[in-house]
């Protein structure tokens, strides 16, 4: 409540590296990083900026599978579209009209970090110089991610500095519309009525002409 910018989105929405570009714009401020929000900071006296991170749903439960070393089966995408409502994706709903909200779509900023330092910094009236951002795109180019994930092992492993984890990244390394390589019909047709509403305002739609 009293940190002035938030990190929060959905988990595999891309947070992490926002989270870690946020820490590297403004250094030595802490910055919470939630997958969920509380009653308090859906309040309006909460004054915090958030940046809310967002997904395709397909993509995001591919992803949530693919860490829990999970099979696409009817039952795995049942047990991932309830994890998923239960974290996170309803508040993103909440605040979509929020005064002080930056939503960043994960396709916007996947393997774009310029794009992405533009946004944050225009949103927190900020600068950064090219050295730090181009320290950063070494840092968090997704191959310098999957060596350190690849040392940590396990998921449940992370490292709290970066909170890098284990099987961060994994083998279509993250890249957005790899759903259509995992899901059946069934199954994507299942996810995309379960999560109409969240792919309509984020432009998810499959006509949309944006990744799907």
């Amino acid at each position: 409540m009293r940190s002035p910018v938030i990190q929060f989105g959905p988990p595999r929405t891309g947070s992490t590296v926002v989270w870690n570009a946020l820490r590297a714009i403004l250094p030595g401020q802490d910055i919470p990083k939630r997958h969920d929000l509380s009653f308090l900071h859906l309040s309006p006296f909460c004054r915090s900026r958030i940046v809310c991170t967002v997904r395709n749903p397909l993509d995001i439960i591919v992803s949530m599978l693919g860490v829990s070393e999970l099979e696409p089966t009817p039952e795995a995408v049942t047990g991932k579209i309830l994890e998923l409502e239960h974290h996170g994706l309803g508040n993103v709903l909440s605040i979509r009209q929020r005064p002080g909200t930056l939503f960043l779509r994960y396709e916007d900023f996947y393997g774009n970090f310029d794009y992405l330092f533009d946004e944050l910094t225009r949103f927190l009236k900020v600068e950064i110089g090219d050295e730090e951002r181009n320290r950063f795109n070494e840092e968090f180019h997704v191959e310098s991610v999957r060596k350190r994930a690849e040392n940590l092992g396990d998921f449940g492993n992370f490292d709290p500095g970066d909170h890098i984890h284990g099987r961060h990244i994994s083998r279509y390394s993250g890249r957005p519309g790899y759903h259509s390589e995992v899901l059946d019909r069934d199954s994507a047709i299942r996810i995309r009525e379960r999560f109409a509403s969240f792919m309509a305002a984020f432009d998810y739609l499959p006509d949309a002409g944006r990744s799907e």
